[in-house]
């Protein structure tokens, strides 16, 4: 027994690293894999904090459009974000993680982002932008107050070229003269081709000027050096602790889609053929039996970024969507949203009611780690344990007292199908019996 809680440690340790490892560059994925539609309101995707928020000033809303993006080997999935036409002017925004904003705002942190980008042959100001707050709908490329924020845009000269463009401590947006790159028209002649546009910041720290460059990229094997940029701002030093968002504006009918922001290159343009492996979500009791009164630990990896995930803990026979929690808490420690981990450990006690009472009475149960509180997607479901010396089992059903890790929710259709580690993706996770996924093409 004592060998068999070793391994276990070991294995709850070598998913914890993976985790870590693999989910460090890659901090924001939206690839808008949503039901046609409106955008308001939706929240999928990965590191971000809270739904789509949009608005208009009058004409066309923005959409969930049938139809993705694609361009050559680049992982993609879902739809995409666009308008239904050219009546009026629209912006959307959406808040990134607390864990998020930490990876991608640090002083001496490059990063990177990556979009899909089709712009409309008849451009009149379409603006994509990493930033400190949302665009304005009433007059497009501007702030409400003085904010910062650095991307692209169409809207100077409006004719087609992509430019580089930035917000510094203003409300108005600063173009690059005469750095632009123009896709070449389309078929129907009605937009440009996709492009993959990605940026690339290297933060300094405060007093020095930081660094942006844009990129027209077409081979996502090869990281294109800093002197191939399309545009490039070096002379302005951002306070970018600020930097919290994506924000995005048009007052036509561009195309974005596949947007993902990290630390590297590859991270945001990693080649679909091999694909990027990925663990799921678990949840992990620390013990296979805690005794009556005792704090009941859970260990989570691999939750979406949001301060919205939730675990509850049920009894063992109410372990799927929709069951009211027993006793619950956010993934920031407590019953209203704080942090938004990725990976951590919650601690059951007083303060974690719901419709039970902690401590909780002697019995089996399971742990349930939910995407919100509408508990409408499960992301793991944990072996079970017992609480009290009335529970009959050790969670695995082997009588040694001893429970097996967690396990994964199986996908609903249309998600990535999990699948049992093999040993040659991630060392020592093999013994969790954890499952992965390989990001769609």
């Amino acid at each position: 027994m004592e060998a068999r809680k070793l391994v276990y440690c070991m294995a709850l340790a070598a998913l914890f690293l993976a985790a870590t490892s693999a989910n460090a560059d890659l901090l924001v994925e939206e690839q808008f894999d949503y039901d046609v539609g409106l955008l308001d309101g939706l929240n999928g995707g990965t590191g971000f904090d809270g739904a789509w928020i949009w608005s208009k000033s009058h004409g066309q809303d923005y959409v969930i459009k049938a139809a993705g993006l694609e361009l050559g080997a680049l992982p993609v999935g879902g739809r995409s974000l666009g308008r239904g036409g050219n009546a009026g002017r629209a912006e959307a925004h959406r808040l990134f993680s607390s864990g998020a904003i930490t990876a991608l705002t640090g002083d001496n942190t490059t990063v990177w982002f990556s979009v899909l980008f089709q712009p409309t042959n008849a451009n009149r100001g379409a603006m994509f932008l990493f930033s400190t707050q949302p665009l304005q709908h009433t007059a497009l490329r501007t702030f409400a107050v003085a904010g910062d924020a650095f991307g692209f845009s169409t809207a100077n000269p409006n004719t087609g070229p992509i430019s580089a463009v930035a917000f510094n401590n203003s409300t108005n947006a600063t173009f690059i003269p005469g750095s632009t790159y123009t896709p070449a028209v389309g078929d129907p002649d009605t937009h440009h081709v996709v492009s993959l546009i990605v940026g690339k910041i290297n933060w300094k720290p405060n007093g020095t000027p930081d660094e942006f460059f844009l990129f027209n990229v077409t081979d996502i094997n090869s990281e294109p050096a800093e002197g191939t940029a399309f545009a490039s701002i070096t002379n302005l030093d951002f306070d970018q602790s600020a930097f919290n968002q994506v924000a995005i504006a048009d007052g036509v009918w561009s195309t974005f889609d596949e947007i993902r922001f990290g630390n590297t290159f590859a991270n945001v343009t990693t080649d679909g053929t091999s694909g990027e492996v990925i663990p799921d979500a678990t949840v992990i009791p620390t013990k296979a039996n805690f005794t009556a009164g005792e704090s009941i630990v859970i260990d989570y990896a691999n939750g979406t970024g949001s301060a919205a995930n939730m675990i509850g803990i049920n009894p063992s026979g109410q372990a799927g969507p929709f069951w009211d929690p027993g006793l619950w808490l956010y993934i920031g420690g407590a019953q209203t949203q704080s942090s938004a981990n990725v990976n951590g450990q919650l601690t059951f006690t007083t303060g974690s009611d719901g419709t039970a009472t902690w401590p909780l009475a002697d019995g089996e149960y399971v742990a349930l780690f939910f995407t919100d509180e509408t508990r409408a997607v499960l992301l793991a479901t944990s072996e079970t344990f017992t609480v009290g010396g009335s529970g009959g089992g050790d969670g695995d059903g082997d009588g040694d007292g001893d429970a097996d890790p967690g396990t994964t929710q199986e996908p609903e259709a249309g998600m990535p199908v999990a699948g049992v580690l093999g040993l040659g993706l991630l060392a020592g996770a093999a013994a969790l019996g954890g499952s992965m996924f390989l990001r769609k093409k």
